[in-house]
Parts: C-alpha cells; sequence; structure tokens
C-alpha cells in the first residue's frame, strides 16, 4: 500500500491519495522502489537500480505543503531515523530547496550520519540551491567521512554551475579530502573548460597530490595550442604518465620536434614507445634510439628522483656528497608529496625537519635544511600533507620544539603570520600553543605574530581557545598580556569557545583562570564575551559528557554569581536536554540563599 501511495503521489493522482490515506497505510516504514529513475544520480559502472524514494518524500519532491502535513499527521515522522526515511526525505528537501523543512528534519535528526547530509548537500549543489549549500556545509564536522564518492560530484557540480562562491566553501571545508587522480579528472577538466584561473589555483593549491588528468595535455597538442600546453606545465609540473601520453600523439604524428621537446622536459622513453614507433614513424624511432643512447637531460618532472633525495637526506651528515650530487644536478623535484599509504605524505623538506627532533645539526647550522632551502625549496610550503591537518615546514619545526630551527625558518623568510588555509588549520603561533612551547610562542610574539589571529573555518581555534584546550594557564596568561581577546568567535564548525574547550577537556584550573580574566575585562555593549548563559550552559554539558563532573560543577557555581552580574541566575530549560544541569545550577542557588528564575519557553 505504501508504495502505492508513494506512485499516487508521484503521478499527482489527487483521488487515489484521498482513498488510500482513507485505508490508514502504513506511512512510516522503510525507503522502497516504484519505478526505474534515479533521485540519486546513477553512480559510474553501477547497474540499473530502482528508486529509493517514500510518500513523505514524494509529496516534498512535489511541494505540496498540505499533504506534507497531512502525512505528518499520519506518523510518517515517527520513525525517520530507520530504513533511509531520512536520508531520502533530507534529499528531496535539498533538491527542491526546501530550506525550512531541511532544517526540520535536522532538527528532529540531530545525530544523523554525516552520509545524509553529504547527499543533501550534492543535491543543493547540482540544483543551485546555494544558500542550502552553504548550511549544510557549516553544519556537520564529519562530512569528509561519508560517502567519498559524493564530494568530487559535489565539488564537480559547483563548477559546472558556474559557482565560484560554492566552490571555495568546499575547498576550504572537511569535505575537501583527497580521493585519488581518477575521482578528479572530470573536477578538474571542467575547471579549464571554465577557465577561471582562480578556481584553477584553489584546485591544485588544496589538493597538492592531484595528477592533472593527461587529456588536458593531450587535448592542447591535438589542438595544436602550444600556448595552452605551455599554460598548462606552468600550473603544475606533469608527471611521467602526462609525458608518455603526449610523447604518444607525438610518435603518431611523427612529429620530431614536438617529441624531441617532450623528451627534452622529462618524457621517459621505454619499450612501448619503441614499439609504437616502429609501427611507420622512422624520424621519430631515431629520435628515440637517439635519447636511449646517449640520455640528454631533461627538466624536472613531478616526484622524478624524489625517493633518492629523500634517501640521501636519511643518510645525514655522512652522506652530504650524494644530497650535493643531486640537488646541483637540477634534475630532481625537491617539493613532491607521495602519497604513502602508511603514514603521513612527506617532502624532502619534511624529511629533513622530522630528523633534527633531537637538534643533531644545530651547531652546525643545519646544513641539511639550509642546502634544501639554498636550492629551491620553499619555507612556506606544505612539508607533511594530509587531507584533514597538514603542516608548513615553520609548523614541523614547531611541533618538533625547536626553537633555533624555527628562528632559521623565520630569517630564511618564513611566514609568521600565515593564516590558516585550507587543510593548515593552524597559523605558526596557533601551532606553538597546540604544542605548548611557551619559549616559542613568546618568540612569534616579540617576531610580531598576531595573538588574535583568526581560526580555520573548521577544527579550528584561536591561540586563548587552544590554550583553553590545553589547560595550559601559563601559556594563557603569556597571550593576555599581548592582548589576546576572550570574545572572539570560534570555527564555524566544531569550534569551541575558551570556557567551553577548557570544559570539554576537563581543565578545572583553566576554568577558575579564564572566569578571573574575564570579570577584569570590560567589554563594549553590547558584545559577545563566551560567558553568556548559552555559552556556561554548552560548557557544562560538554563536561557532563566527557565525565568531567567537578568542571559541570565549578561552572554552576561561578554562573550563579557571574552570568548575570548580581545574586540571580536565569535558565531556560531545553526541550531536548536532560534537566540534571539546571538541578545542579538549583542546588547550588540553593547552598548559597540565592534565587533561580526558570524561564518558561
Amino acid at each position: 500500500m505504501e508504495r502505492v501511495l508513494s506512485a499516487s503521489i508521484r503521478g499527482n493522482s489527487n483521488e487515489l491519495i484521498a482513498l488510500i490515506l482513507e485505508q490508514n497505510p502504513k506511512i512510516a516504514g522503510d525507503a522502497h522502489y516504484i519505478g526505474t529513475c534515479y533521485l540519486y544520480r546513477k553512480p559510474k559502472g553501477s547497474s540499473n537500480i530502482e528508486r529509493l524514494t517514500t510518500p513523505l518524500a514524494e509529496a516534498i519532491l512535489i511541494k505540496n505543503l498540505p499533504l506534507v502535513r497531512r502525512l505528518e499527521e499520519a506518523g510518517a515522522l515517527h520513525r525517520l531515523d530507520r530504513g533511509m526515511q531520512f536520508e531520502i526525505a533530507l534529499a528531496s528537501a535539498a533538491k527542491v530547496g526546501d530550506a525550512e523543512y531541511m532544517r526540520k528534519l535536522l532538527a528532529l535528526c540531530a545525530r544523523a550520519k554525516s552520509s545524509a547530509k553529504a547527499l543533501a548537500l550534492r543535491y543543493a549543489v547540482e540544483n543551485e540551491h546555494t544558500d542550502i549549500a552553504l548550511e549544510l556545509l557549516d553544519a556537520d564536522d564529519g562530512l569528509y567521512r561519508a560517502y567519498l564518492w559524493q564530494e568530487p560530484q559535489a565539488l564537480f557540480a559547483a563548477i559546472e554551475n558556474r559557482n565560484a562562491r560554492l566552490v571555495h566553501a568546499i575547498l576550504n571545508s572537511d569535505m575537501s579530502s583527497y580521493h585519488g587522480d581518477d575521482c578528479w579528472k572530470d573536477v578538474f577538466k571542467a575547471a579549464f573548460e571554465w577557465g577561471n584561473q582562480s578556481i584553477i589555483r584553489d584546485l591544485i593549491a588544496a589538493h597538492p597530490l592531484v595528477e592533472l588528468p593527461s587529456s588536458l595535455y593531450v587535448e592542447a597538442l591535438e589542438r595544436e595550442d602550444r600556448n595552452t600546453f605551455e599554460s598548462l606545465l606552468t600550473l603544475r609540473k606533469p608527471s611521467g604518465h602526462n609525458l608518455r601520453d603526449c610523447l604518444n600523439i607525438a610518435i603518431e604524428r611523427d612529429d620530431s620536434s614536438l617529441g624531441h621537446y617532450l623528451i627534452e622536459i622529462g618524457a621517459c622513453v621505454s619499450e612501448v614507445e619503441l614499439e609504437c614507433a616502429a609501427d611507420r614513424h622512422p624520424a621519430m624511432l631515431r629520435d628515440l634510439l637517439d635519447h636511449i643512447t646517449h640520455r640528454h637531460k631533461h627538466t624536472i618532472t613531478r616526484g622524478f628522483a624524489t625517493d633518492a633525495l629523500k634517501t640521501a637526506i636519511k643518510g645525514g651528515i655522512d652522506n652530504i656528497e650524494c644530497l650535493d650530487i643531486l640537488l646541483s644536478s637540477g634534475l630532481i623535484d625537491r617539493d613532491y608529496i607521495d602519497q604513502e599509504v602508511s603514514s603521513l605524505s612527506v617532502s624532502p623538506l619534511g624529511l629533513a625537519i622530522s630528523m633534527e627532533r633531537n637538534n643533531s645539526t644545530k651547531d652546525l647550522g643545519f646544513p641539511i635544511i639550509k642546502r634544501l632551502l639554498d636550492h629551491g625549496c620553499d619555507a612556506n610550503s606544505i612539508v607533511h600533507y594530509h587531507r584533514m591537518i597538514s603542516q608548513t615546514a615553520i609548523l614541523k619545526a614547531i611541533e618538533l620544539g625547536n626553537k633555533e630551527l624555527v628562528q632559521f625558518f623565520i630569517d630564511r623568510g618564513a611566514d609568521i603570520h600565515q593564516a590558516p588555509n585550507f587543510s593548515v588549520r593552524r597559523s605558526p603561533l596557533q601551532g606553538a600553543v597546540d604544542a605548548g612551547n611557551l619559549e616559542i610562542i613568546k618568540l612569534l610574539l616579540e617576531k610580531g605574530a598576531d595573538v588574535n589571529g583568526a581560526p580555520a573555518i573548521s577544527g579550528g581555534g584561536t591561540a586563548l581557545q587552544l590554550a583553553a584546550i590545553s589547560g595550559n594557564c601559563n601559556v594563557a596568561a603569556e597571550l593576555l598580556t599581548h592582548g589576546a581577546l576572550l570574545g572572539i568567535p570560534p570555527s564555524r564548525v566544531n569550534g569551541r569557545w575558551p570556557i567551553e574547550g577548557a570544559a570539554e577537556h576537563g581543565r578545572l584550573t583553566m576554568i577558575e583562570f579564564l572566569w578571573k580574566a574575564n570579570e577584569n575585562i570590560f567589554y563594549p555593549d553590547p558584545c559577545e564575551t563566551g560567558f553568556e548563559e548559552k555559552h556556561c550552559r554548552r560548557a557544562m554539558e560538554l563536561a557532563a559528557e566527557n565525565g568531567h563532573m567537578a568542571c559541570r560543577d565549578l561552572i554552576a557555581e561561578l554562573s550563579i554569581y557571574g552570568v548575570t552580574g548580581r545574586k540571580t541566575i536565569m535558565f531556560q530549560p531545553h526541550p531536548n536536554r536532560q534537566g540534571s544541569i539546571y538541578q545542579m545550577v538549583y542546588r547550588h542557588s540553593l547552598m548559597h540563599g540565592l534565587t533561580v528564575i526558570i524561564r518558561p519557553q
């Protein structure tokens, strides 16, 4: 009966819908199939499957609000978290741009799986509902773990729709993660077809491991568009695979000039290319054989001999001669970061920094790192790459706690003001606070680092917020002395105000420290300080959720005197919260003879 109802709604058959509803059918059943059309775009390589739907989803899709209300009255929302009902309903609301109903569904299933939101995001992007897509991106800190094949499709749709705002939002979110080169070919191809150079540069910056599809190079050569080909070479070093595909074009055309050029810039010649040239391409066959015989020098290709360079670096000072030979050859890709399955991806410079954990070459002036920088490695480059949290050279030195190396990088041009961006989630000062190294913190502050630098959009924190989380009062005091502000908003996704972060991590002393600091600060009116009722309540909830009852009790007691500025505290009950926190406030008020006002909703 439920399938018939769904089909009737899709067909907008009002009489049949009314007849079925009179029978009081089961409305809150699992999602089901009623046809061969797709609510979701069919994934590549999948078999022909039918479409999942529900009566509620069908009513949402045709924007029949009275029918939606009637289905709700019949129990459509009673088992929303089962049988794919929530996922289908949320995707339907996103598809038709019904932001109000989407929010209602999210409120009903506050702990919904990120996969549902990822799917809804994709449909919002594809159907150009920008505000809904941005709202979904801000609403969840776990989208990157959900249905990983969705994210390139959402980004692809944003590029196809020429929506630069959404492209940047997705790139700056947790959704933007590495999925392998194959998933990104269409994304990069669409970006180049768009021709927006800013978007292309941001894609490359956000995904340093992604290899540009060979089709871009090949198509430029097939059009005999050398300018576009040269532009591609400038944007990203071509891989051996890229150049091999281009060399095949030269062989098929018997174009010796192009073949010679490709070989000079790094195209590898193998038995495969010789076999291709032997099929009636004598001029190219001679050139390829000549190259194999003489091994002409070539310019740097992506990843060429990077492993050899790392091997030389691992040999340390005793192997410095091999390092010098490789660097002086001019053939080595010094910056390549390989995607290693078992560990974080690291560049040669990142490896050299890691070897300074014990300050082994400080007295020699960090000769290996110095040589790498002297030969073109960038002091501001990413040296450790991970799809969630990457590190620049100075951040890696800070993590090691090596003050002398941090100073060395500053002297060599490392940017201490570098703000969080893409997968780099910390500024240098924020990284130093994370590491809890007071000496490096003082060094950076002396050099002018911004004590109130903004946090990353997701999973970040200001220096003071991170200090509160760590519980290091000495660090917090140093930051406050240099003008750190308590009232800077945290990250939009998964951020914490100082009092919230301290409570969540059980930092009892830090809570007292922050409270006293706040009492001695004059705020303009109106101004959010992070100590308002809602933040104290949230801090208490976080403390309780993580078993830090002493922190919860302390905030309850401090709130009685501090939240309102008088000996009366006002709390508004929340319909979905347990009453223990409010009982705690009430109990403390009785102990101190105070008045508690519970505001009605």
